[in-house]
């Protein structure tokens, strides 16, 4: 069995046969999961607690309108252990995301779905990445083909899950990403098994999806 038929369990972080619960017959469209922070909207060293923190990464909103125009649903995963933090509420993080759908939106873009995890690093949960717990959610919800689907993400811990999943890792540097990438140079398993060099890497999300939509339509 390939990592492209395994997905990562949950609990034990071993590799545990694909999601039955998906029906091959009647997937859904192509998708691109997407880290939020560093990602789609700067990062800030004190979190995003407002939607007066959010800031878009330049070309975000013109990439997700690029998936979106070539039949690509997109899904949000991110991290928000800044809740388990107190620092802001559930409330008050989906505000925010209703503002940053409306933009996209308004920009030519769609956010088919978002999911987060909210808890600190050491709860050991099942869906803080780089565990695959978000995808796997994800996948279910929308019948989700994940060994075709990418995962655009600015840290290591993205392209773990990304990995854990069985999705295709494409690093992106802005927010955390030269650091990442930096890392990955020195230690290419830091990225979990099955991310070979070299590890595809672009500048920003616009020009990680220019990427994925060439790549795609070599393919077809």
């Amino acid at each position: 069995m390939t990592i492209q038929e395994m997905q990562l369990d949950r609990t034990s972080l071993t590799y545990a046969p694909a999601n039955p619960a998906i029906n091959h017959e009647a997937l859904s469209q192509p998708t691109v999961f997407v880290d939020r922070d560093g990602v789609i909207n700067q990062n800030r060293s004190n979190h995003v607690l407002s939607w007066q923190d959010f800031e878009f990464v330049a070309g975000s909103i013109l990439a997700l309108a690029s998936l979106h125009r070539a039949g690509y649903q997109v899904i949000v995963v991110t991290n928000q252990a800044a809740i388990a933090r107190k620092l802001f509420s559930i409330h008050e993080l989906e505000l925010i995301h209703q503002r940053m759908q409306e933009a996209i939106e308004e920009g030519g873009g769609k956010v088919k779905g978002i999911f987060y995890c909210i808890h600190l690093p050491t709860a050991d949960c099942a869906c803080r990445k780089p565990r695959p717990g978000l995808l796997f959610e994800a996948a279910e919800k929308f019948n989700i083909e994940l060994t075709t689907s990418w995962l655009v993400g600015d840290h290591t811990t993205d392209m773990q899950a990304a990995v854990a999943a069985g999705c295709k890792p494409l690093l992106v540097l802005t927010g955390r990403g030269q650091t990442a990438y930096e890392t990955w140079q020195q230690n290419q398993d830091s990225t979990g098994p099955g991310v070979y060099p070299p590890l595809t890497v672009k500048a920003n999300l616009l020009e990680a999806v220019d990427f994925i939509l060439a790549k795609e339509r070599i393919m077809v």
